[in-house]
């Protein structure tokens, strides 16, 4: 090989991407050294290497993570010509192409890779013999809780399966699903102020911590992984999973009554889309061979034939609108479902302290649901309108 890069990854490398890689060094004659990553340590070795300029060449991060590394002063810049060899913003979904920028400074620093959401999945025998017509049964906030509610008057087992039971950052994402359809935000699209005091952020979020309530007792102390674990198992009759879960459940050991019967959904109101990420480090400027090699690299992986790819395993997801029609998760109902989401959805902005303020979120929206679920004798209404009025002064701060 000419050339080696080091392309940390967060992971491991699917069968799907190794094949991609050999390609790649076939083609390019570039040799790819992988670095491997957990999703426990990769913001604290990103930062590492932001700081000290030693590491991988090319680097996998999540989508929400490039503005902080660019107000580091650590990322390569993306040359237009470079984006308009992959066919320019109009090439990508929207909302994935968000996390690409910075608000408030120019330039490209990431290229989307993969595009993420949650999905609502729920058991269709379930709904039907207790009179609920699963077509309408999700599609706004209040028809999801009345969704619920009507299981549980029908003394339905498990009617809804949340987390609730650990640390759980991912709530403030499905949240904003709810928030965004009331039109309420978390910080204003500038980055300049919290928005946790407006009405309409109150009113979304509320429609979404009143179902806990409505979770079973023998349901109020799981994580995510034990959520899925008893869906697959055919314990409940609705969760809400991660956009690759429909693949796990029909490629894995779930209850043959559960793949019969699941159903899925995008979830109602604005869906969060997210996803991962690539961005070539500052450093890598130094050595121009080695420049261009890692933009190849990139641009290999952002193209269409690479995307189209991805999606024929239904573990990852594209970022391109014309990767769209390549989506062959597991049946027509859970592609419809995704397309729904990617094309519909939208995106954290991607401002400066979006880190910092993504971890003060998830840890009060953590203790959120620790109170509503430990004080059940205080209305959910005070509860959360307590949190947010604090939350709202600790944003505040930071913001000013």
């Amino acid at each position: 090989m000419d050339i080696s890069l080091d392309f940390s990854l967060i992971g491991p490398p699917s069968q799907n991407l190794r094949e991609l890689l050999d390609e790649f060094q076939d083609r390019h004659n570039i040799k790819i050294n992988l670095l491997s990553m957990t999703w426990e340590n990769a913001w604290p070795n990103l930062l590492t290497h932001a700081l000290y300029g030693k590491g991988a060449d090319v680097s996998h991060i999540g989508s929400t993570w490039g503005s902080s590394l660019v107000a580091m002063n650590a990322l390569r810049e993306f040359k237009p010509q470079e984006i308009e060899a992959l066919g320019g913003p109009q090439a990508f979904i929207p909302s994935a192409w968000e996390s690409a920028g910075m608000v408030g400074v120019d330039g490209i620093w990431s290229l989307p890779w993969s595009s993420f959401a949650f999905l609502i999945l729920y058991r269709r025998d379930i709904l039907q013999s207790n009179g609920v017509e699963p077509a309408t049964a999700f599609e706004t906030p209040a028809a999801f809780k009345q969704t619920v509610e009507k299981l549980k008057q029908a003394c339905v087992a498990s009617p809804l399966l949340l987390p609730s039971g650990a640390p759980f950052l991912d709530r403030i994402h499905i949240a904003a699903s709810w928030m965004w359809k009331a039109g309420g935000y978390y910080i204003s699209p500038d980055g300049k102020q919290a928005g946790l005091n407006l009405p309409r952020t109150y009113t979304g979020l509320l429609s979404f911590f009143e179902l806990y309530r409505l979770l079973s007792p023998e349901d109020t102390n799981l994580d995510y992984d034990t959520c899925l674990q008893h869906f697959q198992q055919g314990k409940a009759a609705i969760v809400i999973a991660d956009c690759s879960y429909p693949y796990t459940l029909a490629h894995g050991t779930a209850a043959p009554n559960v793949v019969e019967n699941l159903g899925v959904h995008s979830l109602p109101g604005i869906p969060v889309v997210s996803g991962d990420n690539l961005i070539i480090w500052r450093s890598v400027q130094q050595e121009s061979t080695r420049e261009k090699a890692a933009i190849a690299l990139v641009q290999f992986l952002v193209g269409r034939e690479a995307q189209e790819r991805f999606c024929q395993t239904g573990e990852q997801f594209p970022v391109r609108l014309d990767a769209m029609d390549a989506i062959r998760c597991c049946s027509p109902e859970v592609n419809e479902a995704l397309r729904t989401a990617f094309l519909q959805g939208q995106a954290h902005k991607p401002f400066r302290l979006w880190s910092r303020i993504e971890f003060q979120l998830g840890r009060a929206f953590d203790d959120i649901t620790a109170d509503i679920l430990n004080q059940p004798e205080i209305p959910v209404d005070t509860i959360l309108n307590t949190h947010l009025l604090q939350l709202q002064e600790h944003l505040e701060l930071i913001l000013a």
